[in-house]
């Protein structure tokens, strides 16, 4: 009898362990929501202890078509809004079952109190204080992700906007280049370089001062968009070939991988994702979230539980 016991406990003690384990949501974020989403994660474990979030870098490269994540087997991918059309335009070959566009940034001009002219530049005459050959502007040049092929695009939008010929070739011509946005920030705060364009988000998380460009060149106002879409830089590829990359506007999508779209913890991170304590954060890191959730493809696969939490957009 003792010995029957003894395997009873041992029994139950293994299954209350097995039981114990947190369920794993793995979610492929972009460069600019890494840090807020790392917080996310935290605020959402604290509050449920059933399920825990692994969040991993997403490449984001420049087309969707060449977008090979890090991690294949994620629940959710955090995308550019402009890689739907892309997926919805052949909804059987695409591994997404839905999206929902959440939030939005903007592109801004970084620098730090070390950066020359910085008591004296503002947002109407940074491009002429830009131009001064004492002043270092800095690009991040791995342009084979579309985050880093914004910079550009803002570059050029701004010449535009104020007026100012040649301001792209100028600025892009004396800049200096930077592999990732880790190093261009650290030599932002060494003074090894005075500005440089970047999102809004970074600026913050990274304590930098900025300054907003225009809506016509932030990339962040659908008033804009035609101009945005007409805009374009051409990037090398390998193949000795241009690649053209157009403007859009900076939107976000969750992107939910299909057979994870009736999951229960993943509909429970998302209930959490779109709800108040979250937006808080993400608006505290620079996104802004001042609108109303856009869901976009089979309504009929999103949980009872999360649709009244946003707006249908389409099929």
């Amino acid at each position: 009898m003792r010995v029957v016991l003894l395997v009873l406990v041992f029994a139950l003690s293994e299954f209350i362990v097995v039981n114990s384990a947190r369920c794993e949501i793995k979610i492929n974020v972009p460069e600019v929501f890494i840090q807020s989403m790392k917080n996310i994660k935290k605020q959402f474990e604290s509050e449920d202890k059933d399920n825990s979030v692994i969040v991993f870098d997403d490449d984001c490269t420049v087309s969707a078509k060449d977008n090979v994540k890090k991690i294949s087997e994620t629940a959710i991918d955090i995308i550019p809004m402009k890689y739907i059309d892309e997926h919805m335009s052949n909804k059987s070959a695409s591994e997404y079952a839905f999206f929902i566009t959440f939030a939005t940034d903007r592109m801004v001009l970084a620098y730090t109190q070390k950066s020359k002219y910085s008591t004296e530049i503002n947002r109407e005459n940074w491009p002429s204080y830009l131009r001064k050959s004492e002043v270092k502007f800095g690009l991040v040049s791995d342009f084979t992700k579309i985050c880093n092929v914004r910079q550009l695009l803002a570059l050029k939008l701004s010449q535009r906007s104020y007026l100012q010929p040649n301001l792209y070739a100028t600025l892009y011509n004396k800049s200096l280049k930077y592999s990732n946005v880790r190093e261009i920030v650290e030599a932002s705060h060494r003074g090894d370089v005075d500005y440089f364009i970047t999102y809004r988000t970074i600026a913050i998380e990274n304590g930098l001062n900025y300054i907003e460009l225009p809506d016509m060149a932030s990339l962040s106002n659908d008033c804009y968009k035609a101009i945005y879409n007409n805009t374009y830089v051409e990037i090398p590829q390998e193949d000795g070939s241009l690649k053209r990359l157009s403007g859009d506007c900076i939107y976000f999508s969750i992107a939910v991988k299909k057979g994870y779209e009736n999951d229960p913890e993943v509909t429970e991170f998302l209930n959490y994702f779109l709800g108040d304590d979250a937006k808080e954060l993400l608006e505290s890191h620079g996104f802004y979230v001042g609108f109303y959730p856009e869901f976009r493809g089979d309504l009929k696969k999103l949980s009872f539980r999360l649709r009244g939490l946003v707006n249908y957009a389409g099929f």
